[in-house]
């Protein structure tokens, strides 16, 4: 996990607790004193609860969610027995692209990163 960034957060980007909670909204005051000005709701409870502008505090702290990428990669032989793979964004897009005159298409496999 990325450490929290409060701009990024403000911004729009993920967060979650360290016990791995999500944030699900999350308010900044800006004139409120530290430790009071930023205050979130987490999946499945009812009250928010505050932390400091770094994230600690609160249950734990708050890290920035990473964000996972979802690739679909076809992997091809040579007539040397080298192997390639090509990265694809989709399912539907890499089976379009099994067909090369050059080499041996060898299979269609997801990986998330």
């Amino acid at each position: 996990m990325k450490p929290f960034n409060l701009e990024k957060f403000l911004a729009g980007e993920p967060a979650i607790t360290r016990n791995g909670k999500k944030v699900i909204e999350g308010h900044y005051f800006k004139d409120a004193e530290d430790g009071h000005r930023l205050w979130v709701m987490l999946e499945d409870d009812v009250w928010p609860i505050n932390y400091f502008d770094n994230g600690s505090g609160g249950l734990g702290g708050l890290l920035m969610e990473e964000k996972e990428i979802e690739l679909w990669i076809n992997i091809y032989s040579d007539r040397k027995g080298k192997y390639f793979a090509l990265t694809y964004d989709s399912e539907y897009e890499a089976k379009l692209n099994v067909e090369t005159t050059y080499m041996t298409f060898m299979g269609t496999q997801k990986i998330i990163i």
